[in-house]
């Protein structure tokens, strides 16, 4: 039996912004998690490599937005294992290492519908506990029904967290930025400092 339970938070963070950190917080609180490790992705082989910040800056701009936070923690691993990053092969790796931690991969809720098209989904649901978001615009029924789906089909471990909605973007942060508008209060103020300061995002 797990003696810790840490959930996982992983993407692009292009940039980080107060949805993922809200969105941690309340996995946190409603799965009783004893912490959240952010794993910033190296090579995402499901997006433009072109609008993607450097792996330094992406690691340390989630490295500043979690710093205040005590049970928050941040891993490279996924940016210092070459080539694409893969969730079964990150859960692979920690369940290895940490054999007496329960996993719990926090994700948003519309990955319900995609997650049959990663690799190996059988060993990330055997692997680690699915903590699915909602984002507001999801049907809750249709769901419902694709997680009872998921549970059959793999005996996955799956729970679906209240509805709350923060309605940031990176995108909208991206061309924002590019626009010369304000993201105060879209980021924490060390993460615009940086982006600042490095000229991140600056062209459309």
């Amino acid at each position: 039996m797990a003696n810790k339970k840490t959930g996982l938070i992983g993407g692009t963070f292009n940039p980080v912004h107060y949805g993922h950190l809200f969105l941690a917080e309340q996995a946190m609180e409603y799965c009783d998690l004893d912490q959240v490790l952010f794993i910033p992705s190296g090579i995402s082989y499901m997006k433009n490599v072109r609008e993607i910040a450097g792996a330094e800056d992406r690691l340390q701009m989630v490295r500043l937005a979690t710093e205040d936070h005590p049970d928050f923690h941040v891993s490279s691993m996924e940016m210092d294992r070459p080539g694409a990053s893969y969730t079964c092969e990150t859960l692979l790796a920690l369940s290895e290492e940490y054999a007496d931690t329960g996993f719990y991969f926090i994700v948003g809720a519309d990955n319900l519908f995609s997650i049959e098209k990663w690799k190996d989904p059988a060993g990330i649901f055997r692997r680690c506990t699915l903590v699915a978001a909602f984002r507001g615009a999801e049907d809750r029924s249709a769901l419902e029904e694709k997680a009872r789906e998921l549970r059959s089909r793999y005996e996955a471990d799956i729970i679906l967290l209240p509805k709350r909605r923060i309605d940031i973007s990176s995108t909208e942060i991206r061309q924002r930025i590019a626009e010369k508008k304000s993201i105060r209060y879209m980021v924490p103020e060390p993460v615009r400092n940086y982006i600042t300061e490095h000229g991140l995002y600056q062209k459309a």
